[in-house]
């Protein structure tokens, strides 16, 4: 079978999730042509590098098709806006050629509102094709806007594929004076920073210095940059600790109490971060956009009505919904709420590795 699929580097949640079930695949044995379909290694090239290095790609997936041809099939990831275009172009010929096409969908850019581009991805496949989503809000809204039956649609949470260290010691109580509440993304209004900020004022308004406030991950724009560095100048419980990376991320969630992620960005789909938190004992608390209500619910997190359509007095009663919720916890139930996210992250990972096996076997039958 061919995987078309876009591998690290550069890494983000798509391309993470793509090289685990490669890695997972080939451990099962099966026979896999790989075209890699990411244009470089660099989060901007130019058009020009662009055209150029899609025009090689998609030559290598016709040779591909070619020598593969017969009863066999196709797994793509696809893309959530424009690249679209370029998914439309690998499918018609994949149908050409007669293969079985599986579908994995990781962005709700085209389900948040129909989508001319993947409407016309729908009548090229003619409903025949299986499509692989990674919750049951994502399955019903591919069903609703796009008429795809329900017996076609595969979930399965990107939650089976999160790495465990299982040599690393859970520390089940806290240790430390302060509880922390922590925030790791791109840091940006989008993903809810503005949001993070406003309950961390609240909360330390309601409780000084009862709480540790952590933010990581990259800045870009310097707007973001005033707003966090007049927050941490304010409060001197608050700390921006920058981009972290591998042992710097695990270091990071490991010594956060609260993982809080407020995002209203409207690709968001399903976070691989919020499992990361649960992975390290962290009580997960956020938003309802995407398939994060869902994945909060894997993890006994909380999640409250915030979505990308929300206006101003919803984003108000979200940010006082959250900070009574959080103020309410005394210590020994945040120990018992941050147990039980570990636990039942452990749960649905296990469950959704078997989730996996079962793709898999499909894949190779």
């Amino acid at each position: 079978m061919i995987f078309l699929i876009n591998l690290p580097p550069p890494l983000h949640g798509m391309s993470y999730i793509n090289a685990k079930l490669l890695q997972r695949a080939k451990d099962k044995g099966l026979d896999i042509h790989i075209v890699n379909t990411t244009p470089s290694d660099k989060t901007k090239i130019s058009l020009v590098s662009k055209v150029l290095k899609h025009g090689f790609i998609f030559f290598d997936f016709l040779k591909a098709l070619i020598k593969h041809s017969g009863n066999n099939k196709l797994y793509r990831p696809i893309n959530g806006g424009k690249g679209q275009l370029i998914d439309i172009a690998y499918l018609v010929l994949s149908k050409i050629f007669k293969y079985d096409v599986y579908i994995h969908h990781h962005s709700y850019n085209y389900l948040n509102i129909k989508s001319k581009l993947f409407s016309i991805i729908c009548f090229i496949l003619s409903g025949k094709a299986k499509h692989i989503v990674l919750s049951a809000d994502m399955k019903q809204k591919l069903s609703e806007l796009y008429n795809i039956a329900s017996k076609d649609i595969i979930v399965l949470s990107n939650i089976g594929f999160i790495d465990v260290d299982n040599s690393q010691k859970y520390i089940e109580n806290i240790v430390k004076e302060n509880i922390v509440i922590s925030y790791m993304a791109n840091v940006t209004l989008e993903k809810g920073i503005d949001i993070f900020i406003k309950t961390c004022q609240m909360i330390d308004n309601s409780n000084p210095n009862k709480y540790e406030f952590r933010i990581a991950g990259p800045i870009i724009d310097s707007n973001t940059r005033k707003l966090v560095d007049a927050f941490t100048s304010e409060f001197k419980n608050a700390y921006y600790v920058g981009p972290v990376y591998g042992e710097q991320k695990e270091e990071f969630l490991n010594a956060s109490d609260i993982f809080y992620f407020p995002s209203k960005y409207k690709n968001e789909a399903e976070p691989l971060v919020l499992y990361e938190a649960a992975s390290c004992g962290c009580l997960v608390i956020g938003s309802q956009v995407g398939s994060m209500r869902d994945a909060i619910a894997h993890i006994s997190g909380e999640s409250f009505p915030l979505t990308i359509h929300s206006d101003e007095e919803t984003i108000s009663n979200f940010v006082r919904d959250v900070c009574n919720f959080i103020c309410a916890l005394d210590n020994n139930e945040l120990y018992i709420r941050k147990r039980k996210s570990k636990q039942k992250f452990n749960d649905n990972r296990f469950a959704n590795m078997d989730k996996i096996d079962n793709l898999l076997d499909c894949l190779k039958n």
